[in-house]
C-alpha cells in the first residue's frame, strides 16, 4: 500500500469515527496500521485512530499502547499524542504514568499557546493529586493563571481543596467555575455542598 493509497482509507476511517461507526473505523485504521508502505505520519494517524476507538470502547490500557506508539512515530504531533496518552492513562487509573505523559505534552507545547498549555498543566496537576502528590495543586493554580476563564480548571482546584478539607475555599473555586459556566448543575451542587460544610464548621 502506497501513501497515496493509504490516505483515502485514513480519511474514510476518520469520517467513520466522527459518524459513530466505530467498527468500520477500527477496521480501516487497522488496515493501514498493518500495511507495508504508508509513511510514518500515516502510521501514527492509524495508531491514534485506534487509540480513540479503544477509549470510546472503554479499553484505556489498549488506547494507551496505541497513543504511545503514535507519539514515537510522529514527533511533530507529540504534544497532542502525549496529551491523549495521558488521558488514556488517567482513565486506566495510572496516575504516575499519566503525569509523565502530560509532562511530555507540556514540553512539546509552544510557550505562546497559553490555552493549550493551561489545559495540559491542569491535567498534569489533577493526575499528580490523584496519585497522592498534593503539589499538583500548584500546577492547577498555574494553569488558572494562564487561562483564568477556563471553568473546568477552577472546578479541578475545588476538588483539590476538598481533598484537604478547605471547604470555604473549595466552595469559592466551584462558585468561580459556575460563574464561567452558568447553569452547570455539577458545579452548583459541589459549591453548595462545600459551602454548607464550611458554614456548619464556622
Amino acid at each position: 500500500m502506497t501513501p497515496d493509497e493509504a490516505q483515502p482509507i485514513l480519511d474514510d476511517a476518520e469520517a467513520s469515527l466522527q459518524a459513530g461507526d466505530r467498527t468500520r473505523a477500527e477496521l480501516l485504521f487497522g488496515t493501514v496500521r498493518a500495511a507495508e508502505g504508508p509513511d510514518a505520519h500515516q502510521k501514527a494517524q492509524a495508531e491514534a485512530g485506534l487509540g480513540e476507538v479503544a477509549l470510546i470502547l472503554k479499553r484505556p490500557g489498549e488506547a494507551a499502547e496505541h497513543f504511545h506508539a503514535a507519539a514515537h512515530l510522529d514527533s511533530g504531533a507529540s504534544a497532542w499524542l502525549h496529551y491523549r496518552l495521558g488521558e488514556a492513562r488517567m482513565r486506566a487509573g495510572e496516575w504516575g504514568e499519566a503525569a509523565s505523559a502530560f509532562r511530555e505534552s507540556l514540553a512539546a507545547t509552544p510557550e505562546g499557546e497559553r490555552h493549550a498549555r493551561a489545559e495540559v498543566m491542569g491535567r498534569l496537576g489533577r493526575a499528580r493529586v490523584l496519585g497522592g502528590d498534593r503539589r499538583g495543586e500548584e500546577d492547577i493554580r498555574k494553569a488558572i493563571d494562564l487561562d483564568p476563564l477556563h471553568a473546568p480548571l477552577h472546578a479541578d482546584l475545588g476538588d483539590c481543596l476538598l481533598g484537604r478539607k478547605a471547604w470555604k475555599e473549595a466552595g469559592e473555586a466551584y462558585a468561580q467555575a459556575l460563574l464561567l459556566e452558568p447553569g452547570n448543575a455539577d458545579y452548583a451542587a459541589a459549591r453548595d455542598r462545600a459551602l454548607a460544610v464550611a458554614r456548619k464548621l464556622a
